[in-house]
């Protein structure tokens, strides 16, 4: 090989490094923005309640206040915000008329990498289906929905419990969650809403599920599933399923 061709060859690596260098720095900064917002929204906008005219309660997650006031003037959708203590799950959640839009959309309904949390849009966003379909991103800094996958660890599972929804009309719903499995997103339960009742929505996430806890409710209660994609490309979906415990209304 000439001295030439060597230098050019080299010459060539040299690019091919900075240009992977300046890819990966991109990637690594609109994550770090991603963090720094996700952050940011919890901040601003979720606050302990210290109003003694309302009721408090021991489970201090259920004292926990949302500026739905503000959120709603930056954008009508909002239908809620969903936390999982103790977890990364604690955002802002979303219900538009089709799918689409919060997929690739932020809050402001700018373009975002990202999306955000929302309700399937068939859903009531009153979450009071028989299932209610939420879905988030798996995202590689670990935000949106990136958590479900540490509850297939057996451990992981039994240390988080419960999920909370605080609604715009200033109740809670406390949820207690039942299983986590994996599904195809091809899956009938996505497709066929008025086709699973009750009995169907629970076989369903607990046939083949990594691990499930006892369903200690009477009758049939409203259900909401998370869901998000087991890798960037790819079908399989990780699905956690919940079962509502109690709503609690904080302005009473």
């Amino acid at each position: 090989m000439s001295k030439r061709v060597r230098k050019i060859l080299i010459a060539i690596c040299v690019v091919a490094i900075i240009i992977s260098g300046g890819n990966l720095a991109r990637i690594g900064y609109r994550y770090y923005k991603l963090e720094q917002e996700t952050e940011e929204m919890a901040a601003t906008y979720t606050h302990e309640s210290t109003d003694t005219s309302t009721k408090t309660y021991k489970n201090k997650n259920l004292n926990r206040t949302i500026d739905f006031n503000s959120l709603l003037k930056i954008n009508t959708d909002v239908a809620g915000w969903i936390y999982i203590p103790n977890t990364a799950i604690d955002e802002v959640l979303m219900h538009a008329d089709d799918n689409d839009l919060y997929l690739h959309h932020n809050i402001y309904k700018k373009y975002l990498f990202a999306g955000q949390i929302f309700i399937n849009a068939p859903n009531n966003p009153n979450l009071t289906d028989v299932n209610t379909i939420i879905y988030g991103h798996h995202m590689r800094n670990g935000s949106r929905f990136a958590t479900l996958r540490k509850f297939t660890d057996g451990s992981y599972f039994k240390k988080h419990k419960y999920v909370y929804i605080y609604k715009t009309d200033g109740t809670i719903n406390q949820y207690c969650i039942y299983t986590i499995t994996k599904l195809n997103s091809s899956d009938r339960l996505y497709y066929d809403l008025d086709d699973y009742d009750y009995d169907k929505v629970v076989s369903t996430l607990t046939k083949n599920a990594f691990h499930t806890r006892d369903i200690e409710a009477t009758g049939d209660v409203p259900l909401i599933t998370l869901s998000t994609c087991v890798h960037a490309t790819g079908t399989g979906r990780y699905v956690l399923g919940a079962y509502l415990v109690r709503t609690v209304d904080m302005k009473s």
